[in-house]
């Protein structure tokens, strides 16, 4: 049986208002969390319209899976 390790592992959902990120991390290195920040940063930049208001501002939802310790 062949086994296949992902070492990174990123899904982009998008729910209504609310943009969900799910990011599975295998090993810990220096930033990992860093990272990860700048990552769902992004994602919120790219969904703001200067245009618009803050009330249809989307929300970024972050879950990360830690298989480190």
């Amino acid at each position: 049986m062949n086994i296949l390790l992902v070492e990174r592992m990123q899904s982009d959902i998008s729910v209504g208002s609310r943009y969900i990120n799910i990011e599975a991390n295998k090993d810990y290195y220096k930033g990992v969390f860093t990272n990860n920040k700048t990552y769902t940063y992004q994602i919120g930049s790219k969904l703001y319209n200067k245009n618009e208001g803050y009330a249809k501002e989307k929300s970024v939802i972050q879950i990360n899976f830690d298989n480190f310790y």
